[in-house]
């Protein structure tokens, strides 16, 4: 079920292709702008959400590969500590900080707002802090008031 849900959506966004946005007026072009720029950010947080699964459930052994940051390198052709990057975000965020991954998913916050509340979580005196206060994260991201 979900290679085809990958599948439709892959076509769906290929026809995006055929929009000509040379054609649109200002309004047109600045709507069309907004809903991809929201699609992306909806696709990144479900990705992430796939990541950190893959990399705790050992996705590549499978395919006898060490590990899923290797496995996935070989599938994607992206650097090795590209991929472990993403993944090791994913999971901090996806597990650790379940509540910001949420209103991410929801495109309530954006990856700038998770990156930002993600750098004090990995700080490993602050990581009580940053799980137990992530709703105060999540306020001074809704009011764009980062300290």
């Amino acid at each position: 079920m979900a290679d085809v849900t990958v599948i439709e959506v892959a076509a769906s966004i290929l026809e995006l292709r055929e929009v000509d946005c040379s054609a649109m007026s200002r309004e047109e072009l600045a709507e069309h702008q907004l809903g991809l720029l929201q699609m992306a950010s909806l696709l990144d947080a479900e990705i992430m959400w796939c990541t950190a699964h893959a990399k705790r459930s050992g996705v590549g052994q499978h395919e006898n590969v060490r590990n899923t940051t290797k496995w996935l390198t070989s599938k994607t052709r992206r650097r090795e500590y590209t991929v472990g990057s993403d993944m090791n975000i994913a999971v901090d965020v996806v597990f650790g900080l379940p509540d910001v991954f949420r209103e991410y998913r929801q495109a309530v916050i954006n990856r700038d707002h998770v990156k930002s509340i993600r750098s004090v979580y990995r700080i490993p005196r602050f990581r009580e802090a940053a799980v137990r206060d992530q709703e105060l994260f999540l306020e001074w991201a809704f009011n764009d008031d980062f300290p």
